[in-house]
């Protein structure tokens, strides 16, 4: 024991020595810590949902456009109160409605409540991450607060495949906790960011997303792929059914990856959820067609499933034009005394 710390300490002090020489010679070839993008969430359920820091402000490191975060914990003005007289949709999904890489005012959701102002109000609440079950779990838990006539779902293949990896069994919580750990330690040594630069170079997990997301079109008949398909419309149908419940309308909207909109025969994931949802009487827009009759593709989609600011634009007015074909913005909810007394608080 006496000779063990002794050694201990000079090991620890050997350790300490490298990291700092290495540390030295890194930012003086140039490598730098990473600059910090103040993404921050806010935890409304433990291990399950999350939003973003209620009132939090930064700009996007791609683009570099502003985010504001309301109270509510989403990318939008406020959700409350509710102006009398207003069709509010509440818009539901994952950094595809968000609005990744583009600016707030140029988002689908915005673009679509111009289409249709002055009466009605499109709440985006897109957070990134957020799959099926995260929406169904904050529809089920605050959905009534924001008083929505019509709910809608964004949805995009990557849900489908954190089903397939039983993502919702997870803990969420602890994993991001490492992640900002992880990112903590890169904004103040240059050491750490450049190997979670390589790392991120060798795994590249944007890539390995579309390959997943690939398999679900190349093997839709797969049994673990039909399952993971299953239980993705097993969490939309409990959205529609719970929407019935309350009487808010109910909608999908299908956004395909980049991939499927450049080749023939890769829309088969979609075209289920589609079939499911037609034979209950539930409307839904798939959006692949109106995507793929553009050309070329990368003047609206981003990187693999994000669009730009074009890309929005076409599912703005695809989606308005839907709306109006299903006649979904024609019945308003019936104003019970319950929602009265609450309007009357609000104002």
């Amino acid at each position: 024991m006496r000779r063990l710390l002794p050694n201990l300490a000079l090991a620890l002090g050997s350790l300490l020595v490298v990291g700092s020489c290495t540390e030295v010679s890194l930012r003086l070839l140039g490598v730098k810590p990473e600059t910090s993008s103040r993404w921050r969430f806010s935890w409304a359920e433990k291990g399950e949902i999350w939003r973003l820091q209620p009132g939090s402000t930064w700009k996007t490191v791609r683009g570099g456009h502003l985010v504001s975060v309301n109270a509510e914990g989403f990318r939008d003005r406020p959700f409350l109160p509710v102006q009398p007289g207003t069709f509010r949709i509440l818009f539901l999904g994952d950094s595809v409605t968000f609005g990744h890489g583009v600016a707030e005012e140029t988002t689908f959701a915005r673009r679509l409540e111009a289409r249709l102002a002055p009466r009605v109000r499109v709440m985006n609440a897109g957070i990134p991450g957020w799959s099926t079950h995260q929406e169904w779990l904050f529809y089920r838990d605050d959905g009534p607060r924001f008083e929505p006539d019509l709910v809608l779902v964004g949805f995009v293949l990557n849900d489908v495949t954190e089903m397939q990896r039983g993502f919702i069994e997870i803990d969420i919580e602890r994993g991001l906790q490492v992640v900002r750990a992880i990112n903590w330690l890169a904004q103040r040594s240059a050491s750490v960011a450049l190997i979670k630069g390589l790392t991120a170079g060798i795994l590249n997990p944007e890539q390995r997303e579309v390959r997943r997301v690939e398999h679900l079109s190349a093997h839709p008949d797969a049994p673990h792929v039909r399952r993971a398909m299953e239980r993705t419309a097993e969490a939309m149908l409990r959205i529609a059914e719970l929407a019935r419940e309350r009487g808010d309308g109910f909608g999908v909207v299908l956004f395909p990856f980049h991939y499927q909109v450049r080749g023939e025969g890769r829309g088969a994931p979609q075209r289920y959820l589609e079939d499911v949802m037609v034979e209950r009487g539930i409307p839904v827009l798939n959006l692949h067609p109106v995507l793929a009759a553009h050309r070329p593709s990368t003047e609206i989609f981003l990187d693999v499933d994000h669009l730009t600011a074009l890309g929005h634009e076409v599912a703005a007015r695809a989606i308005g034009d839907w709306l109006e074909r299903e006649n979904l913005l024609q019945t308003r909810r019936p104003i019970r005394p319950q929602d009265a007394g609450q309007r009357a608080r609000q104002r």
